[in-house]
């Protein structure tokens, strides 16, 4: 007994998305005949490039996310590591009698400082001072020295590139001659003072 083969019109009822399947269905030509399939869902087309979603600073890590560049699904993300504090400035560098007081401008995002010092070639850690302090009086030093100082910053990225160096030699005062600040008087003391003329302390 022979067969005929039917003419069947295919017609999509839903269309596959990335994640979910669609539907479609024949109806034959000759006799009506339905017959419905699924149709596979087409899977995420993941981008290639990422995208910043929040920038990093010197207070915080970032994001960075990939997604689907046919539905805009975020298929991966990735955090930015926080940003390292810029170096600081060293402003000042000066003798107070047996010290040495060094100072420099404030570090946007430092949670501390750390201050080194050298007397020959190497470098070593004098204090590591709070992020809210910008001066720091070394009295760990002695006279007739050449001291060179430099400070980084830190924050929970780690620590900063070393600032710019200041040297100072420690020397001991010349004192200049007696100057009357408060005159004698028949019924009350007077008081003199002397000034360093190297460094006027």
């Amino acid at each position: 007994r022979g067969t005929s083969l039917h003419s069947k019109t295919i017609s999509v009822d839903v269309a596959p998305s990335c994640e979910e399947e669609g539907s479609k269905h024949k109806i034959c030509s000759v006799c009506d005949d339905v017959l419905t399939e699924t149709i596979d869902a087409t899977g995420h087309s993941c981008s290639t490039e990422w995208t910043i979603d929040i920038e990093p600073t010197v207070f915080g890590t970032g994001m960075k996310y990939k997604d689907c560049i046919t539905c805009g699904a975020v298929l991966e993300t990735e955090v930015i590591p926080q940003l390292l504090c810029e170096k600081p400035i060293m402003v000042n560098a000066t003798i107070a009698g047996t010290s040495l007081v060094l100072s420099w401008k404030t570090v946007s995002g430092a949670d501390s400082y750390k201050l080194y010092r050298k007397t020959t070639s190497e470098w070593m850690v004098v204090a590591e001072i709070d992020g809210a302090q910008t001066s720091y009086i070394d009295d760990s030093v002695s006279l007739d020295n050449v001291y060179t100082y430099c400070v980084t910053a830190l924050n929970e990225a780690g620590e900063s590139e070393h600032s710019n160096e200041m040297s100072l030699l420690h020397h001991a005062h010349t004192m200049g001659a007696w100057i009357e600040r408060v005159p004698v008087t028949c019924t009350k003391n007077g008081e003199n003072y002397r000034v360093c003329t190297v460094c006027d302390y």
